[in-house]
């Protein structure tokens, strides 16, 4: 399955929020392994000398094998084939799900080093931000939040996956620090929005109110707040809310009916018909 996903990877077809731990071959696994320490499996050091083989083909199932295992003799060893410039980026990739899938707090430095895109490769670098999302580990915290700064949407995809996963305890305050300064890129605010949504604590709820209120942040990063606020489902949100039915950006509104029938309640439905009476309204008045 994992190699199934290293193809789409590599094809560009991904889904956003998608990952390489177990977690989404099996959404009944925990989301955060525990740190582990040595198996019984009589598999382990056979599957550590595969690694140092001269095929590709054979280094490759090894690594998807360890992490399965999540033996913790095969972290330094994984580590290593992380670290080689001269392995394949296949492996690499693969390696680094491994370490996130045994979750050993030793694997934390390495990875963060793998974030390099220009250096790594935006390959490698995706599937260290995936696994130290699985890691529970107050470091890799501050490091992800730099990626929210990257460019290229298919990294922010992964970071946002990855941060979403981490314990909101360590992830929610620089967040919102993200979120709130005003001199900060619109794509970093707007993936902070973004994954303060899908992480749906309640501290965002006033934060990102303020965000949908003022007119001069950008049309985007607002509407990435409001359909923040309509994922966590506080009632807080309902006035700023169905104030923002009569946005002057359409998605906007758009968004805002989404998030008010996300999160319900009698106060919404007259609003919610009333905008949708004048959209038909508008519609009729352009053709």
């Amino acid at each position: 399955m994992r190699r199934l996903y290293l193809l789409a990877v590599l094809l560009g077809t991904t889904p956003l929020w998608h990952g390489c731990s177990r977690t989404a071959r099996d959404p009944g696994a925990a989301s955060k392994p525990t740190r582990v320490s040595e198996t019984d499996n009589p598999a382990v050091p056979g599957l550590i000398a595969a690694l140092a083989d001269d095929n590709p083909k054979v280094r490759l199932p090894a690594a998807e094998a360890l992490g399965d295992i999540g033996d913790a003799r095969a972290v330094e060893p994984l580590i290593a084939r992380l670290e080689d410039g001269q392995e394949v980026a296949s492996v690499r990739c693969f390696a680094a799900c491994a370490l996130g899938d045994i979750g050993d707090d030793r694997a934390v430095e390495p990875l963060v080093s793998a974030l390099d895109v220009e250096d790594q490769g935006r390959y490698v670098c995706r599937f260290a931000i995936s696994a130290l999302g699985r890691i529970d580990d107050a470091r890799v915290v501050e490091p992800l939040i730099k990626m929210l700064d990257e460019k290229r949407p298919d990294i922010l995809a992964h970071v946002g996956s990855a941060l979403a996963k981490i314990d909101p305890k360590r992830s929610v305050e620089p967040l919102l620090a993200r979120l709130a300064d005003e001199y900060e890129d619109d794509g970093a605010r707007l993936y902070a929005a973004l994954v303060l949504g899908e992480i749906g604590d309640q501290r965002a709820v006033e934060p990102l109110i303020a965000v949908l209120k003022d007119t001069n942040n950008d049309d985007a990063v607002r509407r990435y707040a409001v359909e923040a606020l309509g994922r966590i489902g506080d009632r807080r949100a309902v006035d700023p809310l169905l104030s923002a039915l009569r946005d002057k950006d359409s998605s906007c509104r758009r968004t805002a009916a989404e998030a008010l029938e996300r999160i319900g309640g009698d106060r919404t439905v007259d609003p919610l018909i009333a905008d949708l009476k004048r959209e038909l309204h508008f519609r009729e008045s352009i053709q």
